[in-house]
Protein backbone atom coordinates (compact mmCIF):
# COMPACT_ATOMS: atom_id res chain seq x y z
CA UNK A 1 0.00 0.00 0.00
CA UNK A 2 1.04 3.66 -1.06
CA UNK A 3 2.29 5.58 1.98
CA UNK A 4 0.18 9.11 2.58
CA UNK A 5 3.14 11.05 1.37
CA UNK A 6 3.79 8.91 -1.78
CA UNK A 7 0.17 9.01 -2.72
CA UNK A 8 0.68 12.76 -2.82
CA UNK A 9 3.59 12.35 -4.90
CA UNK A 10 2.05 10.56 -7.91
CA UNK A 11 -0.59 12.87 -7.71
CA UNK A 12 2.06 15.30 -9.04
CA UNK A 13 2.32 13.78 -11.90
CA UNK A 14 -1.15 13.87 -13.27
CA UNK A 15 -1.83 16.58 -15.61
CA UNK A 16 0.70 18.84 -17.00
CA UNK A 17 4.20 18.46 -15.02
CA UNK A 18 5.60 21.29 -13.45
CA UNK A 19 8.23 24.05 -15.22
CA UNK A 20 11.58 23.33 -14.90
CA UNK A 21 13.25 25.36 -12.49
CA UNK A 22 15.33 28.00 -14.35
CA UNK A 23 19.21 27.35 -13.71
CA UNK A 24 19.77 31.27 -14.12
CA UNK A 25 17.13 31.93 -10.81
CA UNK A 26 18.58 31.29 -7.43
CA UNK A 27 17.05 29.15 -5.19
CA UNK A 28 16.98 29.67 -1.52
CA UNK A 29 15.97 28.05 1.46
CA UNK A 30 16.78 25.68 4.52
CA UNK A 31 19.38 22.71 4.53
CA UNK A 32 17.84 19.84 5.76
CA UNK A 33 20.13 16.60 5.60
CA UNK A 34 19.85 12.94 6.61
CA UNK A 35 22.16 10.12 4.78
CA UNK A 36 18.46 8.48 5.41
CA UNK A 37 16.63 9.92 3.01
CA UNK A 38 13.03 7.81 4.13
CA UNK A 39 13.64 9.77 7.46
CA UNK A 40 14.38 13.05 6.15
CA UNK A 41 11.34 13.36 4.25
CA UNK A 42 9.41 12.97 7.47
CA UNK A 43 10.62 16.45 8.32
CA UNK A 44 11.32 18.02 5.08
CA UNK A 45 8.79 21.58 4.83
CA UNK A 46 7.85 23.22 1.09
CA UNK A 47 10.98 25.53 0.43
CA UNK A 48 13.43 23.39 2.39
CA UNK A 49 16.72 22.51 0.11
CA UNK A 50 17.38 18.44 0.65
CA UNK A 51 20.91 17.53 1.29
CA UNK A 52 20.90 13.87 0.50
CA UNK A 53 23.77 11.30 0.52
CA UNK A 54 21.89 8.35 -1.54
CA UNK A 55 23.61 6.57 -4.90
CA UNK A 56 20.93 5.57 -7.50
CA UNK A 57 17.94 7.67 -6.58
CA UNK A 58 15.18 5.27 -6.29
CA UNK A 59 11.69 6.26 -7.58
CA UNK A 60 9.87 5.35 -4.22
CA UNK A 61 11.92 7.42 -2.14
CA UNK A 62 12.15 10.28 -5.42
CA UNK A 63 8.21 10.53 -4.86
CA UNK A 64 8.64 11.29 -1.41
CA UNK A 65 11.19 13.99 -1.79
CA UNK A 66 8.89 15.23 -4.35
CA UNK A 67 5.52 15.46 -2.19
CA UNK A 68 7.70 17.07 0.82
CA UNK A 69 8.06 20.26 -1.69
CA UNK A 70 11.43 20.41 -1.32
CA UNK A 71 12.77 22.82 -4.35
CA UNK A 72 16.37 21.61 -5.04
CA UNK A 73 18.14 18.25 -3.97
CA UNK A 74 21.32 18.14 -3.57
CA UNK A 75 23.16 14.83 -3.25
CA UNK A 76 26.76 14.01 -2.88
CA UNK A 77 26.56 10.18 -3.59
CA UNK A 78 26.01 9.65 -7.59
CA UNK A 79 22.01 10.12 -8.36
CA UNK A 80 22.72 7.40 -10.70
CA UNK A 81 26.10 5.57 -11.26
CA UNK A 82 24.46 3.78 -14.36
CA UNK A 83 24.73 -0.02 -12.91
CA UNK A 84 20.86 -0.08 -13.46
CA UNK A 85 17.51 1.74 -14.59
CA UNK A 86 17.09 4.21 -12.18
CA UNK A 87 13.46 6.73 -12.71
CA UNK A 88 13.98 8.48 -9.22
CA UNK A 89 16.53 11.66 -10.72
CA UNK A 90 13.66 11.97 -13.74
CA UNK A 91 10.98 12.04 -11.34
CA UNK A 92 12.14 14.73 -9.32
CA UNK A 93 13.39 17.09 -12.47
CA UNK A 94 9.88 16.19 -13.96
CA UNK A 95 8.09 17.49 -10.91
CA UNK A 96 10.41 20.68 -10.71
CA UNK A 97 12.93 20.31 -8.32
CA UNK A 98 16.44 21.41 -9.37
CA UNK A 99 19.01 18.22 -9.11
CA UNK A 100 22.87 19.12 -7.89
CA UNK A 101 24.89 15.85 -8.62
CA UNK A 102 27.53 17.01 -6.18
CA UNK A 103 29.63 13.52 -5.40
CA UNK A 104 31.75 13.65 -2.50
CA UNK A 105 30.90 17.10 -1.63
CA UNK A 106 31.61 18.10 2.34
CA UNK A 107 27.99 19.26 2.70
CA UNK A 108 27.35 16.99 5.69
CA UNK A 109 30.78 18.22 7.07
CA UNK A 110 30.01 22.09 6.50
CA UNK A 111 26.30 22.36 7.21
CA UNK A 112 24.07 22.20 10.07
CA UNK A 113 20.32 21.47 9.63
CA UNK A 114 18.40 24.50 8.88
CA UNK A 115 21.12 26.62 7.74
CA UNK A 116 20.10 29.08 4.81
CA UNK A 117 21.61 28.29 1.39
CA UNK A 118 21.72 29.65 -1.73
CA UNK A 119 21.58 27.19 -4.74
CA UNK A 120 22.73 28.91 -7.91
CA UNK A 121 23.62 26.60 -11.24
CA UNK A 122 25.79 23.81 -9.43
CA UNK A 123 26.84 25.35 -6.68
CA UNK A 124 25.62 25.63 -2.87
CA UNK A 125 26.63 28.94 -0.77
CA UNK A 126 25.86 29.75 2.60
CA UNK A 127 26.80 33.81 3.55
CA UNK A 128 28.55 34.19 0.14
CA UNK A 129 31.05 31.27 0.42
CA UNK A 130 30.77 28.63 -2.01
CA UNK A 131 30.42 24.52 0.08
CA UNK A 132 30.15 23.05 -3.20
CA UNK A 133 30.27 22.86 -6.69
CA UNK A 134 28.33 19.95 -8.42
CA UNK A 135 26.51 19.53 -12.27
CA UNK A 136 22.87 20.34 -12.55
CA UNK A 137 20.94 17.50 -13.88
CA UNK A 138 17.84 18.46 -16.49
CA UNK A 139 14.86 16.09 -17.33
CA UNK A 140 15.62 16.06 -21.06
CA UNK A 141 19.67 14.28 -20.22
CA UNK A 142 18.11 12.02 -17.42
CA UNK A 143 15.06 10.67 -19.90
CA UNK A 144 17.65 10.08 -22.39
CA UNK A 145 20.14 8.23 -19.83
CA UNK A 146 17.27 6.13 -18.18
CA UNK A 147 16.39 4.67 -21.51
CA UNK A 148 19.90 3.48 -22.72
CA UNK A 149 20.24 2.07 -19.08
CA UNK A 150 16.60 0.32 -19.74
CA UNK A 151 18.09 -1.55 -23.04
CA UNK A 152 21.19 -3.10 -21.26
CA UNK A 153 18.73 -5.04 -18.51
CA UNK A 154 19.63 -8.46 -18.54
CA UNK A 155 17.15 -10.58 -15.62
CA UNK A 156 19.89 -13.55 -14.57
CA UNK A 157 18.93 -16.78 -12.23
CA UNK A 158 15.56 -18.91 -12.31
CA UNK A 159 12.10 -17.72 -13.69
CA UNK A 160 9.67 -18.85 -10.87
CA UNK A 161 7.01 -20.88 -10.89
CA UNK A 162 3.67 -19.66 -12.26
CA UNK A 163 2.28 -22.36 -10.11
CA UNK A 164 4.18 -21.11 -7.10
CA UNK A 165 5.05 -17.38 -7.93
CA UNK A 166 6.65 -15.72 -4.98
CA UNK A 167 5.24 -13.29 -3.02
CA UNK A 168 5.48 -9.55 -4.08
CA UNK A 169 6.73 -8.80 -7.26
CA UNK A 170 6.98 -12.14 -9.66
CA UNK A 171 11.22 -10.77 -10.98
CA UNK A 172 12.17 -9.58 -7.26
CA UNK A 173 14.55 -13.26 -6.67
CA UNK A 174 16.08 -12.20 -10.39
CA UNK A 175 15.95 -8.53 -9.88
CA UNK A 176 19.43 -6.73 -8.83
CA UNK A 177 17.95 -3.75 -7.76
CA UNK A 178 15.04 -4.98 -5.93
CA UNK A 179 13.96 -3.44 -2.32
CA UNK A 180 11.73 -4.31 0.44
CA UNK A 181 8.79 -3.25 -1.14
CA UNK A 182 9.29 -5.73 -3.42
CA UNK A 183 9.47 -8.92 -1.76
CA UNK A 184 6.22 -7.89 -0.47
CA UNK A 185 3.69 -5.89 -2.51
CA UNK A 186 3.19 -6.93 -5.99
CA UNK A 187 3.37 -3.95 -8.58
CA UNK A 188 0.40 -2.43 -10.26
CA UNK A 189 1.20 -1.98 -14.14
CA UNK A 190 2.30 1.93 -15.03
CA UNK A 191 1.96 3.75 -18.04
CA UNK A 192 5.59 5.25 -18.21
CA UNK A 193 4.71 7.44 -21.46
CA UNK A 194 6.30 7.27 -24.62
CA UNK A 195 4.84 3.78 -25.65
CA UNK A 196 6.34 2.36 -22.46
CA UNK A 197 4.25 -0.12 -19.66
CA UNK A 198 5.99 -1.64 -16.60
CA UNK A 199 4.71 -3.12 -13.45
CA UNK A 200 7.74 -2.38 -11.46
CA UNK A 201 7.47 -0.29 -8.06
CA UNK A 202 11.33 1.71 -8.98
CA UNK A 203 10.43 2.55 -12.99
Amino acid sequence: MATPVRSRARGLFRGRPPAPPRPDVPIRGSARLDRRTKELVKRLVPGDVAIIDHADLDRIAAEDLAASGVRAVVNVAPFSTGRYPNAGPLVLAQAGVRLIDAPAAPLFEELRDGDPVVITGGEVHRNGTVLAAGRELAAPELAEQLEAQRERVVLGGEVPSPLHPPQGCAFHPRCPIAVEECHRIRPDLRDLGAGHEAACHLA
